[in-house]
Order: C-alpha cells, then structure tokens, then sequence
C-alpha cells in the first residue's frame, strides 16, 4: 500500500492492525465501535497497547479487515469491532463514512481501500 499521510496518535485503550480508529478523546484514538463514531483513520500492521502510540493512516491507500461482505466500490463504515462494513444508512440518521472497497471480501478478510471519509444521511421518512 501507499499511504500518502500517516500521523500517530496516544491510544486510549487497546487497538489492533488493519482496524478503523475513531477520536476517543483529546487527541487519543480507540477502535471505533460504529458508524455514529468519530472516524479517523485506519491502523496500520501493528497493534497498539492502551497509552502507546497507533500509527493511522488518514489519506491515501490502507489494508481493513472486513466485518461482513463488501463489494467493489462499496463505501465502509465501521462496525462494534472497527471492522469495515459496507454501509446502511438508516432513516434520518447520519452516518460516518471511512473509506471506499478495492476489492471484493468477506468478513475476516483484509482487503485494500482507498480512505474517503464523509457523511451519508437519509432524511426521516
């Protein structure tokens, strides 16, 4: 992969590889638990202990282990473990989006993404 930008930030609890962080507090990250969550980046191979550094990659290309099945081009969200899933936006709510699929995968699989962070709303029906 070719990251264009990695920043490392303090991890607020524990956090593993190929998983999505959200913002956990000032400046520290967690794994996000969610697609309402404050999504940031993805981490890179190495996993992180509470209170050490987690290296993100925030732009640019990455590797996310799934949460269920994606196709190409799908956009991911995050699901309660910080895998990526594809995402379901439910009437009048707002979710977070983290990246886009390269590939096709199942859950467990790692797969190459492209980072697009953004919102998606449904409006109330």
């Amino acid at each position: 992969m070719n990251p264009l930008l990695i920043k490392s930030f303090k991890a607020s609890a524990a956090i593993g590889a190929y998983l999505i962080a959200k913002a956990s507090g000032d400046k520290t990250v967690a794994t996000a638990a969610g697609s309402t969550d404050k999504l940031v980046g993805i981490t890179r191979e190495m996993a992180t202990d509470s209170g050490g550094m987690a290296d993100l990659t925030l732009a640019g290309a990455a590797e996310l282990i799934l949460g269920g099945t994606v196709g190409f081009g799908d956009r991911l969200t995050s699901d309660a473990n910080g895998k990526g899933i594809v995402v379901a936006s439910v009437n009048g709510t707002v979710v977070n989006t983290i990246a886009i699929a390269l590939a096709d995968g199942v859950a467990n699989d790692r797969i190459p993404v492209l980072l697009a962070p953004g919102l998606q709303s449904k409006p109330a029906s």
